[in-house]
């Protein structure tokens, strides 16, 4: 299991100084005051991820406590024994000692996280010792050292940002691997489905053509990829999607083309490029190893739960490169799969390899 680690508002502004860092500690400072202003309703989203972009992770900001947190929660194994706080009974609190700091930590085990929600400096035979006060203020009743609304809020919008960081790569893979094919003189490939991050709404469908130019004796090859906007796609993805089209096809893009479709409102942008050597590597590196070797018939991002054989799928999820699924589909895979309709065909490949009791 590798724990997901949580570092609380309230344990961040209220308990922890000595800071490596002090920007570190300013950033925590700003980060807590627009998501507490969002969770009530003052802020929207955006401003949040915006501020989450500027700054270091919550479980990465330099204090020697959060790094040790950081460190000793990376993985559970059987043989790691955790040492609880026996004096609260009615949650289950892990210690964290460290030098002079200690801790108390509280594990989610059904969603794989673990928070540091409360920390102080050891003084020893003190009733000002960390576990000597925590244990008293807490004897009956820990809720007032748990994760308030704000700080679910920043981890749900942090998991919305993996997902759009996994489907953006997923989608970027995608075109390389249909160039590749296409360059390679494979029979064309259906279209890509391009679906919505979090919904099953088809927001676009994108297509590779290759052709062949003689140019002064010399031959170039140039690959239309095709842009189409699903009807009643919302325009706002509109921006996003061609941007991350023409970043996939680099610096060489040559040419971007708005192709009207039957109906009003609909619309195809056209993008060439000439597969010159950086985009032949990028196709090569999209190819090899890990990557997709082939396109299934039936291609499409989207969010939606894929079975997978276990080799690589954790270090997939945190490095963020495509598997193949048991249906055939590569998809990369995300940390916060729960919830999400399940691929029937995964599923019943899986039921079929899994031994009856």
């Amino acid at each position: 299991m590798v724990f997901h680690r949580r570092v609380t508002f309230r344990c961040l502004l209220e308990d922890l100084t000595g800071w490596s860092d002090a920007s570190h500690a300013s950033f925590a400072t700003r980060l807590a005051g627009v998501t507490r202003d969002c969770a009530a309703g003052r802020q929207p989203r955006d401003v949040v991820a915006q501020t989450l972009r500027s700054g270091p992770h919550l479980s990465k900001l330099d204090h020697s406590v959060i790094r040790y947190f950081d460190r000793i929660f990376a993985v559970d194994e059987p043989e790691i024994k955790r040492e609880s706080i026996s004096a609260v009974t009615d949650r289950l609190w892990w210690k964290l000692k460290t030098a002079r700091w200690r801790g108390a930590a509280l594990p989610d085990l059904n969603s794989e996280v673990v928070w540091l929600c409360v920390a102080g400096l050891r003084s020893a035979g003190s009733r000002e010792d960390f576990y000597e006060r925590f244990e008293r203020e807490c004897s009956t009743d820990s809720s007032m050292f748990l994760p308030e609304e704000a700080d679910e809020l920043l981890r749900e919008i942090e998991q919305d940002q993996v997902r759009l960081s996994a489907w953006r790569l997923q989608l970027q893979v995608s075109i390389l691997v249909m160039i590749g094919h296409a360059v390679a003189g494979a029979p064309p490939s259906a279209a890509l489905s391009v679906r919505h991050p979090k919904r099953d709404d088809t927001l676009a469908s994108v297509s590779v053509s290759i052709d062949e130019l003689t140019i002064d004796g010399d031959t170039l090859t140039e690959a239309l990829v095709v842009l189409e906007i699903a009807p009643g796609a919302d325009e706002a993805w509109r921006p996003l999607l061609s941007q991350i089209v023409v970043g996939t096809l680099s610096s060489t893009v040559e040419d971007v083309r708005i192709a009207p479709l039957g109906s009003p409102g609909e619309f195809a942008l056209s993008y060439g490029v000439y597969v010159d050597q950086e985009l032949s590597d990028e196709v090569e590196r999209a190819l090899e190893n890990r990557r997709p070797l082939r396109l299934s018939g039936d291609i499409h991002q989207g969010a939606i739960a894929h079975f997978s054989p276990r080799e690589h799928l954790t270090e997939a999820t945190v490095e963020g490169f495509p598997v193949e699924a048991l249906c055939g589909h590569w998809f990369v895979p995300s940390a916060d799969f729960l919830g999400k309709p399940t691929c029937s065909v995964c599923s019943e490949r899986y039921d079929s390899l899994t031994p009856e009791a």
